[in-house]
């Protein structure tokens, strides 16, 4: 598990992902990335469009 720190820009929020995380899960500067609940909390995910609900959850 790691820590990140949210940070704010303007009226959005950012966290930015340590270099070990990057590598680990090959993740580049444009990709595309779910967040979702989870019963333990939060989830980053790849971006399937095929999973993408109506509802935006």
């Amino acid at each position: 598990m790691t820590k990140v720190q949210v940070e704010g820009t303007g009226n959005s929020l950012q966290i930015t992902l340590p270099e070990e995380i990057i590598k680990a899960f090959g993740i580049k500067a444009g990709d595309d990335l779910f967040i979702s609940n989870g019963e333990s909390g939060a989830w980053l995910s790849p971006y399937d469009p095929k999973l993408e609900s109506p509802e935006g959850d």
